[in-house]
């Protein structure tokens, strides 16, 4: 059976409630950060590879997700997408604040999170969500644009 975003998120939400214990807070973190970084990989994997991306890497990473939002070299993917610089701004560093919420959730046994916690990551979550279908909706409409121009062309 297949598994969407949306369904990280849900999980997510539904595990970052009152009286949750601790395990159940760092897996919504965890699983919400998880839904963004999967939402964000086909766009991200359309844009150049980084400056620092090691020449051999053939997918996109966590680091080169993080990096090609901070960049944000969309000529290529939508002439729309290279003005949406408050976009791209609060995109990186939402996605900078996810990855930072889950490393701290999956690697930090000793830090202690909380409710608070995991239900900001998952309101974070849910706004990079926004932002991914966005980002879309603009690649669709440049396709749409370049097809109307092609059919009278």
């Amino acid at each position: 059976m297949a598994i969407s975003e949306q369904d990280l998120v849900d999980f997510a939400s539904n595990a970052a409630k009152a009286g949750a214990s601790e395990a159940e807070l760092r897996a919504a973190i965890s699983r919400a950060y998880y839904a963004a970084f999967h939402a964000l990989v086909p766009f991200a994997g359309k844009l150049p590879k980084s400056r620092v991306c090691p020449h051999d890497l053939d997918r996109v990473n966590h680091r080169e997700l993080r990096e090609r939002l901070t960049e944000w070299r969309t000529g290529d993917v939508s002439l729309r997408l290279s003005s949406m610089t408050a976009t791209k701004s609060t995109l990186a560093r939402a996605v900078e604040a996810a990855c930072n919420a889950r490393v701290i959730a999956d690697y930090r046994m000793g830090n202690e999170v909380s409710l608070a916690e995991a239900q900001t990551q998952v309101e974070r979550v849910k706004r990079i969500l926004r932002h991914a279908r966005l980002i879309q909706t603009e690649i669709d409409r440049d396709k749409l644009d370049d097809s109307a121009i092609d059919s009278v062309g």
